[in-house]
């Protein structure tokens, strides 16, 4: 974040009223807590401070990520599901997630987000806590992983691997109550634990304030 960008986030902050964190150098660089009502000349004062994070420095340095979402949409030939497809329905035949990978490469973007699940609920990795996942699926017989095959790849061809996982989840049942909450992190843990290392979790407001499936509350993670 250049000082430029800072000084108008932390001006933008105090004008409006709103506390805010500014974040910093080197490992974690130097944050400053933005108090209520400052005056512009202290948060011109504050602004000077801070300084990015190496993460934060190596995530603006990057400037552009890649974005697979390949799935059940792909059969289906809509842009959003509904939860109710079959799995039988994924079966793709010469599907190679190193070109992929190697495509983005070529093109000078170092890491990709990979979609792990879309709104339709239906898993690209064999997740123990749903059976709506492609492990129900033709695909490699039932053993196949997608995210494994781009995680892999993205080792392999020194590629930044990233995930989303869709916060709304037509499929899950329990989507819209407290126990949903409980779900999505088993599944986030899942995919940390088991296909690291991973470089950023991207994710949207899909389902939280759903017209066309009710909604779930946001909840810290």
């Amino acid at each position: 974040m250049t000082p430029f960008i800072q000084l108008r986030a932390l001006l933008l902050c105090g004008l409006l009223g709103y506390p805010a964190v500014a974040y910093g150098k080197g490992k974690e660089g130097i944050s400053v807590t933005v108090p209520e009502q400052a005056s512009r000349g202290k948060l011109l004062d504050m602004a000077v401070q801070v300084r990015p994070s190496g993460r934060q420095l190596d995530y603006q340095q990057r400037e552009m990520l890649g974005f697979i979402h390949f799935g059940m949409n792909t059969f289906t030939g809509v842009e959003w599901g509904t939860g109710k497809e079959d799995p039988g329905i994924f079966n793709p035949s010469r599907l190679d997630a190193r070109s992929w990978v190697k495509t983005f490469k070529d093109a000078g973007v170092t890491g990709v987000i990979f979609v792990a699940k879309h709104h339709d609920g239906f898993c690209m990795w064999p997740t123990k806590w749903t059976d709506h996942n492609i492990s129900r699926s033709p695909y490699k017989g039932g053993k196949g992983d997608l995210v494994r095959e781009v995680s892999a790849a993205c080792r392999e061809l020194g590629m930044k691997f990233c995930i989303y996982l869709s916060p709304w989840d037509m499929h899950e049942k329990s989507f819209g109550t407290e126990k949903y909450n409980d779900f999505y992190v088993k599944q986030l843990e899942e995919l940390l634990t088991n296909y690291g290392p991973v470089y950023l979790l991207w994710f949207d407001g899909a389902g939280v304030d759903s017209k066309i499936n009710g909604k779930q509350t946001p909840f810290d993670l």
